[in-house]
């Protein structure tokens, strides 16, 4: 009996355990949640705006800067194409990092908590750089020699171009290059490539090919004169398009070997001054000029915001670009290439009108946008001397330095003013006439008093 009582209290034990350990099983998820702030929260994918060299020698240090990549570093590293770099320092926005020893070319990514960035192309190696060359002007066929560093002692991929034109290489090393000047290469800028990486340039001329070297201006209006200097531009030509602006021929009004004077045609475009040799075929580097429309006038120097402008001028084209109000669009109603209707903006002020042809903007003329005073009654039929008047009507404004009345043309001493009424008092002479408001300089229309012969 003692022996069955014992084996049911065992399993009555047993029975109690289960129950316990099913009991904990079922009990809300709450019981089971881990404790707050354990857990790591979502990050935002991290985002690498720029760095501070896109290239740079192995063992050298760059600086990534961009968005979250977290305050702390923990477990995000920093990869050169798929090799991971010595991290120097990390915050949210800025990562300093050693390039590794045995990196390639390749893209720079960040990754924070298995969340990959954008990549950045980077070069693992100093681009080259030109310190000088042994002649700046040979004919094609002759040799220069380059001087610089950064070349590598083997060519390998590496290459010399002058002005986009590819040049053979006689000799090659980490300082100098030797190189053949190429046939039909124009006058311009000497590089050194390698690595994907390409020096500073150099200018040079071949030969006798027209050089241009520098301009007076990087931007004109049309019919503007604009001076180049440069070399080997010749006798003055015959050709009338010996010098063009954006493919455009430019009559030249003076013209020697080292410079050229020439005024900006009318239907010339921004683009690149050229000057052309036909006596031997060649054409000379190209100088950017930003060319501009040219306003001559405008139909009124003021007008109401709604009503309509005229702008005359030249060089605007032919095809509707943009027209501003101190900064601001207006409407288009016509455009040609010598004439603008335009809608005087709501929102406009005073300020200059410009017209625009692309990225550049004409001359600015000022304008005014206002609403014209109106006198609606005044309280006098005729005026003495030293007389108080009240002029009742609108658009008046707020009182400025530019706030007037004029009786007869004589200014009268404003006692008060407001958007909708003025007090002025007449001056100690006048002459009948006509009473007007002023504002800005835009005058009212105009209230005819005559001046009474007994006080």
């Amino acid at each position: 009996m003692s022996g069955r009582v014992a084996r049911l209290s065992h399993t009555t034990r047993t029975v109690a355990i289960v129950l316990v350990i099913g009991a904990f099983l079922a009990m809300p998820s709450v019981a089971l949640a881990k404790k707050p702030g354990t857990d790591p929260a979502p990050t935002a994918r991290p985002y690498v705006e720029s760095i501070s060299s896109y290239a740079a020698p192995r063992g050298s240090e760059v600086t990534i800067y961009g968005t979250g990549f977290g305050p702390v570093k923990k477990s995000s590293i920093v990869t050169f194409a798929g090799m991971a770099g010595n991290i120097v320092s990390w915050t949210d926005t800025e990562i300093v990092v050693a390039v590794p020893n045995r990196c390639d070319a390749g893209y720079i990514g960040v990754v924070v908590d298995d969340v990959w960035s954008n990549g950045v192309f980077f070069v693992p190696a100093l681009p080259p750089a030109i310190s000088g060359l042994s002649a700046d002007n040979a004919p094609p066929g002759e040799t220069i020699t380059i001087s610089g560093s950064a070349f590598d002692s083997d060519q390998g991929s590496g290459s010399v171009t002058i002005a986009g034109v590819t040049a053979d290489v006689v000799s090659w090393s980490g300082t100098e290059i030797i190189v053949v000047v190429p046939e039909g290469a124009p006058a311009g800028y000497v590089g050194v490539w390698q690595n994907t990486l390409c020096s500073n340039g150099a200018f040079f001329v071949p030969g006798s090919v027209p050089a241009i070297e520098s301009a007076s201006t990087s931007m004109a209006l049309v019919d503007d004169t604009v001076t180049i200097t440069g070399q080997n531009f010749g006798p003055a030509p015959d050709a009338a398009d010996s010098v063009t602006v954006g493919g455009v021929p430019a009559a030249p009004t003076s013209w020697s070997d080292t410079s050229i004077t020439f005024t900006v045609p009318e239907t010339a475009t921004t683009g690149y001054i050229g000057v052309w040799r036909y006596d031997r075929n060649l054409c000379s580097n190209g100088q950017f000029l930003l060319v501009a429309p040219r306003i001559e006038s405008v139909s009124s120097w003021w007008g109401e915001p709604g009503s309509v402008l005229t702008v005359q001028g030249v060089g605007f084209g032919n095809t509707p670009d943009r027209i501003t109000f101190a900064d601001i669009d207006a409407a288009v109603v016509s455009w040609t290439d010598t004439q603008i209707t335009a809608t005087i903006p709501s929102g406009a002020l005073q300020g200059y009108v410009g017209v625009w042809r692309g990225s550049a903007c004409s001359n600015g003329i000022w304008f005014l946008a206002t609403t014209q005073p109106i006198i609606a009654s005044v309280d006098a039929t005729s005026v003495v001397p030293g007389q108080l008047v009240t002029i009742d009507g609108s658009n008046f404004e707020t009182q400025t330095q530019y706030s007037q009345v004029t009786m007869g043309g004589a200014e009268c001493e404003i006692v008060s003013w407001s958007d909708t009424r003025i007090v002025a008092r007449m001056p100690a002479v006048i002459i009948e006439g006509y009473l007007g408001a002023w504002k800005y300089g835009v005058a009212s229309n105009g209230w005819y008093l005559p001046v009474a012969t007994t006080p």
